[in-house]
Parts: structure tokens; sequence; C-alpha cells
């Protein structure tokens, strides 16, 4: 719990109201989980923050001490029997750091809590009940906060009056430099001894029923021999061993079902972005604007021989155009979304494969949306929406460019997956599309292309949809004009499929291209998932 992520754009309470239907039994209704997420906003006292966005990177939100609570608010959803919490109060000011562990002391009178906290302020060391001190991976001290005092001072190692006890216990238990610090390597190893004796002095007269005793033991185990200093907090209730260690919320029983999850996970995901529509209304500017630039410069085109190369470069860059346009905000969404995803998936909140379900789902409306934002402009100043080549066309080309738009928001997603980095993930993207651009159809004749990198024809983007609008368009022009004094060369392409020929492409229907990028859709999201979920079960 050191570091607190949440989505920003949803509020105190909305954010809890999703938690509870995610981690709650299958059977609690919403009602149910928003009376449960009220209750514990009363008692975390985040009312009055309750309908506050939570706030974020470039969006004021609650404090961060209330995005603290907040954490905590979400673990206690399930009321658990042991609450363990990572440096609660880092990066908080000794005021609201004051204020968590008083929260977490008012938590502890119903459970146990269990917190690692660096260099407290004195009213924060105060407010203890028990102390836990490691040196150097051992134990150097276990027990009542007023007897640690007491037992230092009895090793020849009094606090001065006037000293935070917690500062005081840090600078005894800390080796600055272990190649010169002979002094400091002499006390920690004096302290540990000391423990160890007293240890094994009381080992025979300790009952086995003796929960301090169960935590020591217990959590010597949790902390590695790396760890140099540590202050653990902890309030026991005379647990039996067994009921102190049965601390897993058993999700995979109790939760709800992969479509319930699906159905949670869609509801916020629609939230967050009605809640933040600036990324797509700059992908909407972004497509409005391109397409109307596109349009100007290739404004009414004429079916003539010298507007066959103009055509083939306004059909690629169309392609070139959508393919970027689509994949780099799907690589850098998921990116970002991942380390959220990422740290619910290891509570168990969700299946890695209801995320992605959801996700997907969320999206596909902006595949259907962008795409004819995209064409409509393109298409009237170009061609001419009533005039040849008609209203046919236009739909055939806005298949291709729907297909398109999905084909590439998986690529996206499987770059995203694979490499989860939100600062490598756009490079990544951006060396495979190269040599997929390169081999688009384009810019190397397809037979000239070396027999071990054709595979690569079949996976790239560009040539099924620079193919298909060349054959959409293309085989519906059954004459060309030739006018030879406008020309330096006879007129050897009078038809549409002359230009097809002449481009090397077969003269097929578009459906071939449509099926191939449906395809390539398919393949993205199965490789994005399959990556996601190696990464999931072997972190």
């Amino acid at each position: 719990m050191q570091d607190e992520m949440f989505h920003s754009t949803l509020t105190v309470r909305e954010h809890l109201v999703f938690q509870a239907r995610l981690r709650l039994d299958r059977q609690v209704n919403k009602k149910q989980c928003l009376d449960q997420a009220n209750a514990v906003i009363e008692e975390l006292g985040l009312t009055g923050c309750r309908d506050t966005q939570i706030g974020g990177w470039m969006l004021r939100g609650i404090s961060g001490g209330e995005k603290k609570r907040l954490a905590f608010a979400s673990e206690i959803l399930t009321s658990p029997a042991v609450l363990f919490v990572d440096e609660p109060t880092s990066g908080l000011d000794s005021c609201m750091a004051r204020a968590v562990v008083e929260h977490l002391k008012k938590l502890a009178s119903k459970r146990t809590v269990v917190t690692a906290i660096h260099q407290p302020s004195s009213e924060v060391y105060a407010l203890f009940d028990h102390l836990y001190l490691l040196a150097e991976g051992a134990t150097v001290f276990q027990g009542p906060v007023c007897e640690a005092i007491t037992y230092f001072a009895a090793l020849g190692l009094p606090c001065p009056q006037f000293m935070n006890p917690a500062d005081h216990f840090m600078e005894q238990l800390v080796v600055l430099e272990r190649a010169t610090d002979n002094e400091g390597l002499a006390r920690v190893q004096r302290l540990k001894d000391a423990w160890t004796k007293r240890q094994q002095k009381h080992q025979t007269q300790q009952s086995n029923s003796d929960t301090t005793v169960q935590v020591s033991t217990w959590m010597t185990k949790l902390k590695s021999a790396a760890d140099l200093v540590d202050v653990v907090v902890y309030e026991v209730e005379g647990r039996e061993e067994d009921d102190f260690i049965s601390t897993e919320y058993d999700y995979e029983n109790s939760s709800l079902s992969l479509w319930g999850q699906v159905e949670v996970l869609a509801h916020r995901n629609w939230l967050r972005l009605a809640r933040d529509p600036m990324a797509f209304r700059l992908q909407v500017l972004q497509t409005v604007i391109f397409s109307f630039l596109l349009g100007l410069i290739y404004f009414q085109l004429q079916v003539d021989q010298k507007g066959i190369r103009n055509f083939s470069g306004a059909f690629f860059y169309i392609v070139t155009d959508q393919v970027y346009s689509a994949s780099m905000p799907a690589i850098i969404s998921v990116s970002v979304e991942l380390p959220i995803v990422y740290r619910e998936l290891d509570v168990g909140l969700y299946r890695i494969g209801a995320w992605y379900l959801a996700k997907n789902l969320c999206e596909l409306p902006s595949q259907f949306v962008l795409p004819m934002l995209n064409l409509i402009p393109i298409y009237v100043l170009i061609l001419g929406f009533f005039g040849s080549p008609g209203f046919l066309v236009f739909m055939q080309m806005l298949t291709l460019l729907v297909a398109m738009n999905s084909s590439c928001v998986a690529f996206g997603y499987a770059v995203s997956c694979i490499c989860r980095r939100v600062d490598i993930a756009p490079i990544v993207g951006n060396i495979v599309i190269m040599p997929l651009l390169l081999l688009g159809g384009m810019f190397v004749d397809p037979e000239r292309v070396p027999v071990m990198f054709r595979w690569l024809e079949l996976v790239t983007p560009f040539k099924h949809g620079y193919f298909g609008f060349m054959r959409a368009f293309w085989r519906n022009v059954a004459n060309i004009p030739c006018n030879l004094e406008d020309t330096t060369a006879e007129c050897t392409t009078m038809t549409g499929h002359d230009v097809l020929e002449g481009y090397n492409i077969p003269d097929q229907t578009i459906w071939g291209d449509v099926w191939s990028l449906l395809a390539l859709s398919l393949f993205f999201r199965l490789l994005g998932f399959v990556a996601l979920h190696l990464s999931v079960h072997h972190k």
C-alpha cells in the first residue's frame, strides 16, 4: 500500500461501490454494496469528500491523506480479520500522518492491523500498541511500546529526555557503512545477541497459545535479510493461530461470475470515459483536421491519366493515417492503465479475461465513429458524395476503414500488453510499424519482396487496407479518358481493371481484404491477452 493507484475521474463513493461489487459475495445486491460503501466512508472519515473525484495528474481531487484512507477503505469492505499496511504515512506531512495512524488505530479496535512504518513522529509513535524492531533482518525487540525505552536503557542505550523514541531506536539500529562503522556493527550485534538470549531465557515459560509469540515468529518469516530497519505496529485481540493467519478473502468462490465482472468493469470504464472525454475529443479533432486537410489537397480529383497516381497516394495516406491514429492511443491507454490492473489482480479482484473483455467492449463504439468521421469529409471533397462512383463505394470504403481501425486498435493492445511500460510501448510500436509500412504495397512491388519477408505481408494492415481501397474504387471505374495532349506517353490504362493490373493488385472484391483485417484484429487481441495472461502469472 505504499503507492495509491486509483482511477482519477471516479468519485470516492463510486470507487468504493465498484470495489464492493467486485469483492463482496455474488449474492450481495447493488443496494447492499452501496450501503457497505457508505458505512466504510463513515468509519474512515471520508464523508466530506465522498462525492469528490479522486483526482490525479492534471486533475484536482482529494488530498494525500484521504487517498491513504481510501486505500484502507477499499481493503476493509470485506471486513477482513487482519489488515496489512505497508508505509501508510509515506509522502505525508506530520499532521496528515498522525490522522492516518489515528484511523488505523480505530480500525484495530475491530480487527488486527499490522503495519510497517519508517521514522514516525513522536505523536504517531505514542499511538502505537506494540513495537517490533528489526536490524539487518533480525529481531532486536518485540513487545509493548512502553517497555522499549526501558529495555534499551538496560542495554546501556538510554533515550535522551526530549528525543523522539523512534528516532533514537533508528540511530541505534542503523549501520551507516559496514566497511568503516565498526562501532555500529558491534552495537547492532550486541542488540541481536541480547534479544536472542532473552528469547531463549523465556522460551520454556511461554505457552504455545501466546499470540504475541505467534505474531513474532510469523513476522520474522515475512522479513528478508535485506530489510534494514522496520517499525511494525499491530493490535492483537487474543486470536488463536489459525484464526490469525486465515486472512485471505475467498474471491474465487464468492466473487462475481466472469460476465458479472465484465459488466461491473465495463460500467466503470464507461463512467471513466464519460468523465474524461478529452482523449476522445482530441482523437475526433485530429481525425477531422487531417480529413479536411487531405480532402482539400486532393480536392475534386479527376479520373484521368494524371489522376491515377494521385488517387493511389490519397488512398495510401488514408490507410497510413488510420494505422497511426488508431494504434498509438490504444498503446498508451492500455499501458497507463496496466499498473492499476496489476494491483487489482494481485488481490484477486477479478479475472484478467474480464478486464480485457470489458476494455475491448467499451472501445468498440469509437471504432465505428472515428472511421466515419474520417471518411465523410475525404469522400465528399475528393470524390463528391452524390456523383460517381456513388454511395456503394462509400459504404465499401467505410467497411474497410472500420475493419482497419479495429485491427490497428488490436495491434496497439498487443504491443502494450507485451511491453507493459508506457515509455517503451510506443517506441516498440513504431519499430514494428515501419517494416509493415514498407511492405504495404505502395513503396515496393509485391513481386519484388524477398521470399523470406513475404509472410509479413499477411500481417500488415497497410497492404490489406490499401489494396481494399484501390479495389473498391477502381473496380467501379469502367473508362479512364485519355487526352494525348496532356500526356507524354501513349495511354495504356483505359479502365479501372488496367489500373489494378498496373499496380499488381489482383482484380477481386474487397471482402477478402475485410476478412483479412478482421482476422488480424482477432489475432492481435488474442496475442495481447496471451501476453497479459503470461505476465500476470509470472510476476
